[in-house]
């Protein structure tokens, strides 16, 4: 198989994985989630909040994964478009967390002491 039918068949299977959790989201569990997500969403953009994004993808296993050329070296996270966002992930060995923090240049020193404080106690 080449690279087109890796991609042909992992976005056939995305599609479909798609399909079937539209399937068992209700409409009334679609109000229930999506709208007050949408809504913390739109009020995090307002200059009068501060919102610290956190998303853990720890258990992903991105390292677990080949496309037929072998398993990543490294994995990393994109430049995430979402103000003051902090995304966790699995080192390579699964002995470790790293943090990707994408924060405002004024968060950053804040962020930083609170980090320091937390490791020496």
């Amino acid at each position: 198989m080449g690279i087109e039918d890796y991609v042909r068949v992992l976005g056939s299977n995305a599609r479909k994985t798609v399909r079937e959790c539209v399937g068992l989201i209700s409409e009334e569990g679609q109000r229930s989630w999506i709208q007050p997500s949408h809504e913390v969403s739109e009020i995090s953009l307002r200059k009068d909040v501060n919102v610290v994004w956190v998303t853990d993808w720890s258990m992903f296993g991105f390292y677990e994964a080949d496309f037929g050329w072998g398993k990543p070296e490294w994995a990393s996270v994109a430049n995430v478009m979402v103000k003051n966002h902090v995304t966790l992930m699995d080192t390579k060995e699964g002995d470790g967390i790293e943090a990707w923090v994408q924060l405002e240049d004024t968060e950053m020193p804040y962020f930083e002491t609170q980090i320091r404080n937390f490791v020496s106690a």
